[in-house]
């Protein structure tokens, strides 16, 4: 976060760690899904890609809008979560297995 906080994808323990800049653990939150990327924009909006945890990895999954006060989802969209980048605008782009990227805009 913009505070320093630190947020860690915890993929195989199904949460996101939270830490402090100083790195004290600060909580956990589990989403019941391999975590497998997070972005924090520069509006400390925090964006998560993840899979159900009962299927391959590198299957579909969805990219989470997470509050991160309230430990909520606030909106997903159905895509590869493997990796994700949000652009200044607030467009979520990700890979997919064919080649192409995916965009998707606010």
């Amino acid at each position: 976060g913009t505070d320093g906080t630190v947020y860690v994808a915890d993929r195989e323990n199904l949460r996101i760690q939270v830490f402090d800049p100083e790195g004290r653990f600060l909580r956990k939150w589990n989403l019941h899904g391999k975590v497998f990327s997070l972005k924090s924009t520069s509006s400390d909006e925090l964006w998560a890609g993840i899979q159900p945890h009962d299927v391959p990895n590198g299957s579909e999954g969805w990219l989470m809008q997470l509050d991160q006060e309230k430990q909520k989802v606030l909106g997903l969209v159905e895509a590869f979560g493997h990796s994700m980048e949000v652009s200044p605008r607030g467009a979520l782009l990700t890979g997919h297995r064919d080649g192409h990227v995916l965009m998707f805009e606010p």
